[in-house]
């Protein structure tokens, strides 16, 4: 990663958070408070973290 031109960091932050958005996008919610493979997490909590709220 540290030999990436800013060119090639902006690119892939701009993959990864289309990538992001497009599965927030798909969550309902109702799907809040369901449990996520972390058990001190919801996906609300995981969502806000993501956000960093």
């Amino acid at each position: 990663m540290a030999d990436q031109t800013p060119q090639e960091s902006a690119a892939l932050y701009r993959t990864t958070t289309t990538h992001a958005l497009s599965i927030l996008n798909g969550v309902q919610l109702h799907q809040l408070d369901d449990p996520t493979p972390c058990s001190e997490w919801n996906v609300r909590d995981l969502i806000m973290h993501c956000i960093g709220g």
